[in-house]
């Protein structure tokens, strides 16, 4: 397909005429391009340059002088290659992601759990809390009963023995101001034993003595030691718990003594 724009003539190996390519698009021989019109293109006129056609010209030219098809392979292998090269990096890409995403579910997987058992363990410490203030109110409830069942028995003990009544103490309020009551303690109901004796006693000095011993006799199995040395042998305040006996004995021993005592005094 080469061949001079002019004369036509072909490119052989046995002649040595150049070809030249002029930079307005056309192919000169040598013999053509050294006649008239120098600098301008025989073919079209215009002022032009010439450039010997041969191995050693600039490689954006050389690209119109070689065969297509190497030019179709040489691009498809670029082109390959730039989308082998492209395909890998977002095939990598997507890797990633899928593996974020992975670790991302992941992640959610074991926040979920962990808020779930969260979540029961508060409604479980929910429920223990509301039983045990349940269980307070109860207790509560049962420690006001008892503190008026003993200070009903000790009203009617005071009546058997024949001392003065007693009055009731309301229960007291912590300083904190919660909501817990301190009740207070049985002997915050004790009295002096001078208050017991009357004057009828004092005049009867043998039999107010025996009755005393019988006295200490019936309650003397009903405390310790050191409270019944320290009622019997001085003249100190005699507490309710220490003459009844109310924490240490069996109710049948002690509505046993007692039963005697009033049969005594009957007498």
């Amino acid at each position: 397909w080469l061949h001079c724009n002019v004369c036509l003539r072909l490119p052989r190996e046995e002649t040595d005429v150049p070809f030249f390519f002029t930079s307005c698009g056309h192919v000169l021989c040598g013999k053509c391009s050294n006649r008239e019109h120098v600098g301008k293109c025989r073919v079209c006129g215009l002022s032009s340059t010439l450039l010997q056609i041969d191995r050693n010209m600039r490689s954006d030219v050389q690209i119109f002088f070689r065969d297509p098809k190497d030019l179709v392979k040489r691009y498809v292998d670029n082109v390959i290659a730039v989308l082998d090269f492209q395909n890998g990096h977002r095939s990598r890409l997507n890797k990633a992601q899928l593996e974020q995403e992975r670790r991302t579910a992941k992640l959610i997987g074991f926040s979920r759990a962990d808020l779930n058992s969260r979540t029961e363990e508060r409604k479980k410490l929910a429920a223990q809390m509301d039983a045990l203030r349940e269980e307070a109110d109860k207790l509560r409830h049962r420690c006001q009963q008892l503190e008026t069942l003993i200070y009903e028995y000790e009203i009617k003990s005071y009546e058997r023995i024949g001392a003065p009544k007693i009055s009731k103490r309301s229960p007291s309020v912590s300083p904190a101001g919660s909501d817990d009551l301190h009740y207070r303690s049985l002997q915050d109901f004790s009295f002096p034993s001078s208050d017991i004796s009357n004057t009828k006693y004092r005049s009867k000095g043998s039999e107010m003595k025996r009755r005393s011993e019988l006295f200490e006799l019936a309650s003397s199995p009903l405390v310790n030691e050191s409270t019944e040395q320290s009622s019997a042998m001085t003249g100190s305040i005699l507490t309710t718990p220490s003459i009844l006996g109310v924490k240490n004995s069996p109710h049948s021993e002690r509505m046993h003594r007692s039963n005697a005592y009033e049969d005594y005094l009957r007498q």
